[in-house]
């Protein structure tokens, strides 16, 4: 009786055994190191986003305690890259929050020489403010010298012309429809013609529907 040679049925059904011990740690090694290759880029990543993330948090910290000189002092240490991407500094208008108040954001940014970068973030906002729903809740039209606190800070920030042009539209129907103050209109009227953007005044008496006498 002669025995099945099992050395050869294993070599062809499976294929040669030392073959695969010799394939498979070139294949192990390989996944390793790729596996320690992403391992090393995560971890040397993984401390610049703490570090943004961090900034954020002390910033915000500071802005909703309500030390808005700090905040910015803060901020103006870094580069607009020191923060995360798409960051988004309270308050968040878009959200209907106003904590902080903006107006005293923008008081202290001019305070303190804010640069450029954060300007640019919070002018967005200011436009926001003046947009009709977003107004009745952050602008005093009737009080001259609650709206002078926001004519200051048009008259003192960088990049006025930028974005008296930006918002030229808005501007206008907020200056025609909700400045009520005659004195808040006069001045706003006039920051707006040094920027290019005439506005005649306003005629009241076209809106009097009472009967003549």
């Amino acid at each position: 009786m002669t025995w099945p040679d099992w050395q050869g049925i294993g070599v062809a059904v499976g294929g040669d055994a030392s073959t695969d011990r010799e394939c498979n740690p070139r294949v192990d090694r390989s996944a390793w190191i790729a596996a320690w290759a992403l391992l090393a880029v995560g971890a040397a990543l993984l401390p610049l986003a703490q570090g943004e993330q961090q900034r954020r948090t002390t910033a915000e910290r500071l802005l909703r305690q309500g030390e808005a000189a700090e905040a910015v002092q803060y901020i103006s240490q870094f580069d607009r890259d020191a923060f995360p991407p798409h960051r988004d500094p309270p308050p968040r208008l878009g959200y209907g929050e106003d904590d902080p108040p903006l107006i005293d954001v923008l008081e202290a940014m001019l305070a303190n020489d804010a640069p450029p970068w954060l300007w640019e973030a919070y002018q967005v906002k200011l436009g926001l403010a003046f947009e009709g729903r977003w107004y009745s809740a952050l602008i005093d039209t009737k009080d001259a010298a609650a709206f002078g606190r926001w004519m200051a800070i048009l008259e003192a920030m960088p990049r006025q012309l930028q974005f008296a042009v930006e918002h030229e539209d808005m501007l206008r129907v907020f200056l025609e429809r909700d400045v009520e103050n005659a004195e808040a209109a006069a001045k706003f009227r006039a920051w707006l013609l040094s920027r290019g953007i005439d506005v005649p005044p306003r005629d009241r008496s076209a809106n009097d529907d009472s009967p003549m006498p």
